[in-house]
């Protein structure tokens, strides 16, 4: 038994300083480690705000002026007061949608008034409106990134879907229907 007992001594007495040898070794080289993770985290501090300085730089999808952003954020307000933000980027969209395809006018303010495009503008309403800090925040975005509908969909309407020959639903959000027409050729009416 005490045979026993020396044995079992003599292999804690091992394992005790192989772990002491071991903390020992990690001790000395942690430094090491530690100046490297520093090095490698100043690295990543470094490409961060490199990657925050090219997002900065990057310009808007849209120039506009202040007088078309004011423009923009009282005609969503109008059309999509009630609505949710997914729905106002996509009514702002549909006028950017149509600027560029052209048959509207060649100005945000063109494609806002043309001939019974807009229900608020025919109402007189969208001169007396006042937007919102949403209704901006919408418009800020898609000038930013850009127009979040295909820039085939050029139609919207709230409560019920058009019905017109050769209209399509793109889609529904708040219950105002998207669409366009199957003929691209068909434009403004």
């Amino acid at each position: 038994m005490i045979k026993f007992s020396k044995v079992l001594f003599a292999l804690l007495a091992i394992v005790l300083i192989l772990s002491i040898s071991v903390l020992v070794v990690l001790a000395v080289k942690l430094p090491e480690n530690d100046a490297k993770g520093t090095q490698q985290e100043e690295v990543v501090v470094k490409q961060t705000a490199k990657t925050k300085a090219k997002v900065q730089e990057k310009k808007a999808y849209y120039q506009i002026s202040n007088e078309e952003r004011e423009l923009l954020a009282r005609l969503v307000h109008c059309e999509a007061s009630v609505c949710g933000t997914q729905c106002k980027y996509d009514v702002i969209s549909v006028v950017f949608n149509r600027l560029e395809a052209g048959k509207w006018g060649d100005s945000l303010e063109d494609v806002i008034y043309y001939k019974n495009a807009f229900t608020p503008v025919l109402e007189g309403k969208l001169e007396k409106t006042t937007p919102t800090k949403a209704d901006y925040a919408a418009v800020d975005y898609v000038v930013k990134n850009g127009p979040t509908l295909p820039t085939y969909v050029r139609y919207f309407r709230t409560d019920y879907d058009f019905g017109w020959e050769g209209y399509e639903n793109y889609k529904v959000v708040d219950n105002v229907y998207f669409g366009y027409f199957e003929d691209w050729e068909r434009g403004a009416w």
